[in-house]
């Protein structure tokens, strides 16, 4: 056996392969309006892959805005009442028990405006959700809806493969 350079051109086939994929999920339940890409579409971060109906989330927003200014009114209705029993317990003419179910109502009024808030905010996320945009440059590799299905939440919708790193799988024969 002798050690010498190899010079021979051997020809093959193969596959170029993304190096990883990502799949992206719904965050919302909605029906889907537009899906601008096909298989094998090669989009740039950033691009529009998805768009969702967003009328009933818009509608759930301005709901939960006006819940949380109707619970600062009641706060504020509230806490006058818990002032004028506390004044009038220094005065030792109203009752204990009036000062304790007014605070009482303060304290679930309260407790109304924290949760329309948090109702209001998630509104506001799922809203930001109606759009798919492409988190990297890629390859389309599968589309799993189309226009006029509906969503839900965490249904994987596309995968993409990202092209910044590519693996070559060849078949060579013996």
């Amino acid at each position: 056996a002798q050690r010498q350079t190899l010079d021979e051109v051997i020809g093959g086939s193969g596959a170029v392969e993304q190096s990883s994929t990502v799949q992206l999920t719904s965050q919302v339940t909605a029906e889907v309006l537009e899906v601008p890409v096909k298989v094998g579409d090669v989009v740039k971060k950033g691009d529009l892959l998805l768009r969702l109906d967003d009328r009933l989330i818009q509608a759930q927003l301005e709901a939960n805005k006006e819940f949380v200014e109707v619970s600062n009114v009641k706060i504020k209705d509230q806490q006058k009442q818990v002032d004028r029993y506390t004044a009038l317990a220094k005065k030792a003419m109203g009752t204990p028990l009036e000062l304790e179910k007014s605070e009482i109502a303060l304290a679930d009024a309260r407790q109304d405006l924290a949760k329309a808030k948090l109702t209001l905010r998630q509104a506001e996320i799922d809203l930001e959700h109606v759009k798919a945009i492409s988190p990297i440059d890629g390859i389309v590799l599968e589309r799993l809806v189309n226009p006029g299905e509906s969503t839900h939440r965490d249904q994987i919708v596309l995968k993409l493969g990202s092209l910044n790193t590519v693996f070559v799988a060849p078949k060579i024969t013996e």
